[in-house]
């Protein structure tokens, strides 16, 4: 989501789940016995009316600490933003929708919604057949910076919601909804389901865990038996390092590791140990899980469409052309980063296609795990940081700003497909 609703974790990432609690989650989602809701390709914005009936907005710390900023200061703020027209928009609607209207949640200024613009005008990733702002969740955040989630203000979020459409002055035409539920076929029988099971056993057993052992567990054994192992120092230091990054012991503190250590040594166990680079390590550590569950994600996505996008096929044949014009366009593209630029696009694709063959016509799934919100994407992100090459470039690799002529290649010959 991004701004204030921050990371929304995978499954992966709920390192204190149990493998047994993943079997279910997978055997839930699989037979469609688990309320989902749509995630949305847009942008996450938060906003609130105040005594004054004038709408804030907010997108990060500052602006929630400050109270937020109005309409008018969006124009300024966004002016310049690779986004502006979605931003400026969807805060123009949210600001003629809302403006003196009553705000069910009281005056306290800590009762934001956490929203989303879809801006058909300017999309992302995927083309959406329409504009909408999805109210997700109302969040209470208190002045220590905690956020709470209270269940009871949730059901007045409809209130909110009555305008199911709205056309703004500059002509643009809007849906207004809440969370989007979206029924799942039950896929029993199809195969996947068994799949990822029988991959996620392996992963269990190779790491001599059992079902009652945790996704942390399995971190904690890949970081030790991987890149920590590596460290030519005692097993004592290894083991409290990867305690350490794996979230099992964070009270542990670099510098008692790297005390008496040789100088090599010590820039190996920070390397490793920086709080920095948990995030890294610990997604390298999960990579044969990671693998698994998104290829899952990927076979339960593949038949599900947004409720944004009139024709499925019609989008995930231009998503393909998309890839296959960027593979073109990256083959023959001149200049110093041309040969890098070959090994990201070919390593991107690959991640992308080991866990999907055609692009889904939704993001993902959002839905209640364990108490948290979840949320399942097949391989989107590969999908978006793969086509983000041609606009966004990646580290040093610039973006392609030359227009290069376009062969004329078919998608199944590119795709391999029959």
């Amino acid at each position: 989501m991004g701004g204030n609703a921050k990371h929304m974790q995978h499954i992966w990432e709920r390192y204190d789940a149990t493998f047994s609690d993943v079997f279910k989650l997978l055997n839930d989602l699989t037979t469609g016995s688990i309320q989902v809701t749509e995630k949305f390709d847009g942008a996450n914005i938060h906003f609130r009316v105040d005594n004054t009936g004038t709408v804030k907005f907010s997108r990060n710390k500052e602006t929630l600490s400050s109270g937020g900023f109005t309409f008018k200061d969006a124009l300024t703020i966004y002016q310049n933003h690779p986004a502006r027209d979605l931003f400026v928009e969807g805060c123009r609607v949210y600001d003629e929708v809302y403006t003196n209207k009553w705000w069910p949640f009281g005056y306290s200024g800590r009762d934001w919604i956490n929203a989303e613009i879809v801006f058909k005008a300017s999309p992302q990733l995927l083309n959406y057949s329409e504009s909408a702002i999805v109210l997700h969740q109302v969040a209470t955040f208190l002045p220590n910076g905690e956020k709470l989630i209270d269940r009871e203000k949730q059901s007045k979020i409809a209130n909110l919601t009555e305008a199911s459409r709205f056309v703004s002055n500059t002509g643009h035409s809007w849906r207004l909804f809440g969370p989007q539920v979206i029924e799942l076929s039950n896929d029993s029988g199809t195969g996947y389901l068994t799949e990822a099971a029988s991959r996620l056993r392996q992963c269990m057993h190779a790491a001599g865990l059992g079902e009652h052992n945790t996704l942390r567990d399995f971190l904690r054994h890949s970081i030790y038996e991987g890149f920590v192992s590596k460290i030519r120092t005692t097993q004592h230091i290894k083991s409290m390092l990867a305690d350490k990054i794996s979230g099992v012991d964070s009270s542990i503190r670099l510098v008692d590791l790297k005390r008496g250590q040789p100088a090599g040594i010590i820039k190996q166990i920070s390397e490793c140990g920086q709080r920095k680079n948990e995030a890294k390590l610990q997604k390298a550590a999960m990579r044969p899980i990671i693998s698994t569950l998104d290829t899952f994600a990927s076979a339960r996505l593949s038949n599900v469409t947004s409720i944004l996008i009139d024709d499925p096929i019609l989008e995930r044949n231009r998503i393909m052309q998309e890839i296959t014009d960027l593979g073109v366009l990256v083959d023959t593209y001149n200049d110093e980063f041309s040969a890098e630029r070959k090994v990201l696009f070919n390593t991107l694709f690959n991640e992308w296609n080991t866990v999907e063959r055609r692009p889904a016509a939704i993001e993902g799934l959002t839905f209640d795990f364990l108490g948290t919100t979840t949320k399942i994407t097949g391989g989107f992100a590969s999908l978006n940081q793969l086509l983000g090459i041609r606009k966004y470039g990646r580290g040093k690799i610039p973006a392609m700003t030359e227009s290069n002529s376009k062969q004329n290649i078919k998608l199944t010959d590119f795709f391999a497909l029959e």
